[in-house]
Protein backbone atom coordinates (compact mmCIF):
# COMPACT_ATOMS: atom_id res chain seq x y z
CA UNK A 1 0.00 0.00 0.00
CA UNK A 2 0.93 3.52 -0.70
CA UNK A 3 -0.27 6.96 -0.04
CA UNK A 4 -0.86 8.94 -2.87
CA UNK A 5 -3.17 12.08 -3.56
CA UNK A 6 -6.04 11.60 -5.50
CA UNK A 7 -9.42 13.73 -5.81
CA UNK A 8 -12.79 12.59 -6.97
CA UNK A 9 -14.30 16.49 -7.97
CA UNK A 10 -12.65 19.68 -9.95
CA UNK A 11 -11.80 22.32 -7.25
CA UNK A 12 -8.99 24.46 -5.08
CA UNK A 13 -6.68 22.53 -3.04
CA UNK A 14 -9.93 21.08 -0.63
CA UNK A 15 -10.41 18.54 -2.87
CA UNK A 16 -7.28 16.78 -2.50
CA UNK A 17 -7.40 13.29 -0.66
CA UNK A 18 -4.63 11.50 0.70
CA UNK A 19 -5.09 7.80 0.23
CA UNK A 20 -3.99 4.31 0.48
CA UNK A 21 -3.94 2.55 -2.52
CA UNK A 22 -2.31 -0.05 -4.16
CA UNK A 23 0.20 0.58 -6.73
CA UNK A 24 0.29 -2.29 -9.33
CA UNK A 25 3.54 -3.19 -10.62
CA UNK A 26 4.97 -1.19 -12.86
CA UNK A 27 4.00 -2.52 -17.06
CA UNK A 28 5.49 -3.08 -19.94
CA UNK A 29 7.44 -0.20 -20.32
CA UNK A 30 7.34 1.40 -17.15
CA UNK A 31 9.17 2.81 -14.06
CA UNK A 32 8.18 2.06 -10.67
CA UNK A 33 9.93 5.13 -8.66
CA UNK A 34 9.75 5.00 -4.42
CA UNK A 35 8.99 9.10 -4.58
CA UNK A 36 11.34 10.98 -2.17
CA UNK A 37 10.06 14.98 -4.21
CA UNK A 38 7.75 16.14 -6.41
CA UNK A 39 6.83 19.59 -7.93
CA UNK A 40 4.31 21.87 -7.64
CA UNK A 41 3.29 23.51 -10.92
CA UNK A 42 0.52 25.40 -12.81
CA UNK A 43 -0.35 22.34 -14.85
CA UNK A 44 -1.35 19.88 -12.11
CA UNK A 45 -3.48 23.05 -10.55
CA UNK A 46 -4.73 24.05 -14.11
CA UNK A 47 -5.46 19.76 -14.10
CA UNK A 48 -7.17 19.97 -10.66
CA UNK A 49 -9.46 22.85 -11.65
CA UNK A 50 -10.53 21.12 -14.62
CA UNK A 51 -8.56 23.65 -17.10
CA UNK A 52 -5.52 21.54 -18.09
CA UNK A 53 -5.06 20.22 -22.13
CA UNK A 54 -7.45 16.73 -20.70
CA UNK A 55 -10.30 16.83 -18.30
CA UNK A 56 -9.76 14.46 -15.40
CA UNK A 57 -11.17 11.10 -14.97
CA UNK A 58 -12.16 10.34 -11.28
CA UNK A 59 -10.88 9.36 -9.20
CA UNK A 60 -7.32 11.31 -10.96
CA UNK A 61 -4.08 11.47 -9.45
CA UNK A 62 -2.01 14.73 -10.31
CA UNK A 63 1.51 15.28 -10.78
CA UNK A 64 3.90 15.29 -13.40
CA UNK A 65 7.59 15.97 -12.04
CA UNK A 66 8.94 13.94 -9.63
CA UNK A 67 12.37 12.30 -8.35
CA UNK A 68 13.17 9.27 -6.69
CA UNK A 69 14.28 5.84 -6.23
CA UNK A 70 13.37 2.88 -8.75
CA UNK A 71 11.45 0.27 -7.05
CA UNK A 72 10.81 -1.76 -9.92
CA UNK A 73 11.65 -1.92 -14.03
CA UNK A 74 8.41 -3.49 -16.13
CA UNK A 75 9.05 -5.74 -18.90
CA UNK A 76 11.67 -4.29 -21.89
CA UNK A 77 12.87 -1.73 -19.75
CA UNK A 78 16.42 -1.14 -20.31
CA UNK A 79 18.80 1.29 -18.52
CA UNK A 80 17.03 1.38 -15.08
CA UNK A 81 18.42 -1.32 -12.20
CA UNK A 82 16.68 -0.90 -8.81
CA UNK A 83 17.80 1.87 -6.45
CA UNK A 84 18.90 4.06 -9.58
CA UNK A 85 18.40 7.64 -9.16
CA UNK A 86 15.74 9.14 -11.13
CA UNK A 87 13.74 11.58 -12.15
CA UNK A 88 10.69 12.33 -14.36
CA UNK A 89 10.02 14.55 -16.66
CA UNK A 90 6.48 15.99 -18.23
CA UNK A 91 5.58 14.67 -21.43
CA UNK A 92 2.09 12.30 -20.86
CA UNK A 93 -1.49 13.13 -19.86
CA UNK A 94 -2.05 13.02 -16.01
CA UNK A 95 -4.81 10.72 -16.67
CA UNK A 96 -2.74 8.15 -17.41
CA UNK A 97 0.63 8.84 -14.75
CA UNK A 98 -0.08 10.67 -11.74
CA UNK A 99 2.90 11.03 -9.49
CA UNK A 100 1.81 13.06 -6.35
CA UNK A 101 2.85 10.41 -3.57
CA UNK A 102 4.95 7.65 -1.83
CA UNK A 103 5.05 5.16 -4.68
CA UNK A 104 3.81 5.26 -8.91
CA UNK A 105 4.37 4.33 -12.59
CA UNK A 106 5.79 6.01 -14.91
CA UNK A 107 6.49 5.79 -18.55
CA UNK A 108 10.23 4.78 -19.10
CA UNK A 109 10.15 7.60 -22.02
CA UNK A 110 10.15 10.29 -19.21
CA UNK A 111 12.09 9.08 -17.01
CA UNK A 112 15.54 9.97 -16.81
CA UNK A 113 18.46 8.40 -14.48
CA UNK A 114 20.04 11.34 -12.69
CA UNK A 115 24.19 10.96 -11.95
CA UNK A 116 25.05 12.24 -8.95
CA UNK A 117 28.19 13.33 -7.65
CA UNK A 118 28.48 13.17 -4.08
CA UNK A 119 25.29 12.54 -2.95
CA UNK A 120 23.78 9.21 -1.65
CA UNK A 121 20.63 7.26 -2.87
CA UNK A 122 18.41 8.79 -0.57
CA UNK A 123 19.20 12.32 -1.83
CA UNK A 124 17.47 12.28 -5.38
CA UNK A 125 15.64 15.35 -4.78
CA UNK A 126 19.53 17.16 -5.46
CA UNK A 127 19.48 15.38 -8.44
CA UNK A 128 16.05 16.48 -9.94
CA UNK A 129 17.61 19.92 -11.02
CA UNK A 130 19.58 17.84 -13.35
CA UNK A 131 17.04 18.14 -15.73
CA UNK A 132 17.17 21.55 -15.89
CA UNK A 133 18.51 21.26 -19.39
CA UNK A 134 15.98 18.68 -20.80
CA UNK A 135 14.02 21.36 -20.41
CA UNK A 136 16.09 24.29 -22.08
CA UNK A 137 17.86 25.93 -19.30
CA UNK A 138 21.18 24.42 -19.94
CA UNK A 139 22.30 26.19 -16.32
CA UNK A 140 21.62 23.20 -13.49
CA UNK A 141 21.32 24.75 -10.37
CA UNK A 142 24.25 24.50 -8.04
CA UNK A 143 22.86 22.02 -5.04
CA UNK A 144 25.07 19.96 -2.66
CA UNK A 145 26.05 16.67 -4.32
CA UNK A 146 24.91 17.68 -7.96
CA UNK A 147 27.23 18.12 -11.17
CA UNK A 148 25.96 21.25 -12.72
CA UNK A 149 27.70 23.36 -15.27
CA UNK A 150 26.67 26.69 -17.70
CA UNK A 151 26.38 26.72 -21.37
CA UNK A 152 30.41 27.06 -21.74
CA UNK A 153 30.82 23.83 -19.17
CA UNK A 154 32.06 26.33 -16.35
CA UNK A 155 31.31 25.26 -13.09
CA UNK A 156 31.33 27.85 -11.12
CA UNK A 157 29.61 31.35 -11.21
CA UNK A 158 25.95 32.11 -9.88
CA UNK A 159 23.43 32.81 -12.01
CA UNK A 160 19.80 33.72 -11.65
CA UNK A 161 18.39 30.63 -11.57
CA UNK A 162 21.25 29.02 -9.35
CA UNK A 163 20.92 31.94 -6.53
CA UNK A 164 17.28 31.20 -6.54
CA UNK A 165 18.14 27.50 -6.53
CA UNK A 166 19.99 28.10 -3.54
CA UNK A 167 17.44 30.18 -1.69
CA UNK A 168 14.88 27.64 -2.09
CA UNK A 169 17.46 24.94 -0.80
CA UNK A 170 18.14 26.55 2.08
CA UNK A 171 14.39 27.41 3.04
CA UNK A 172 13.96 23.33 2.48
CA UNK A 173 10.92 24.06 -0.87
CA UNK A 174 12.60 21.40 -3.28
Amino acid sequence: MARVVRFYETGGPEVLRIEEVAVPPPGKGEVQIRIHALGLNRSEVRFRSGQGRSAPRFPARPGYDAAGTVAAVGEGVRGFTIVDAVSVIPGFDMNDYGLYGDLANAPQAWSRTVHLRRAGRREPQAGYCQDIPARGDRRSPSLPGVESADRQGRRDGVTPARAGARRAHSRREL
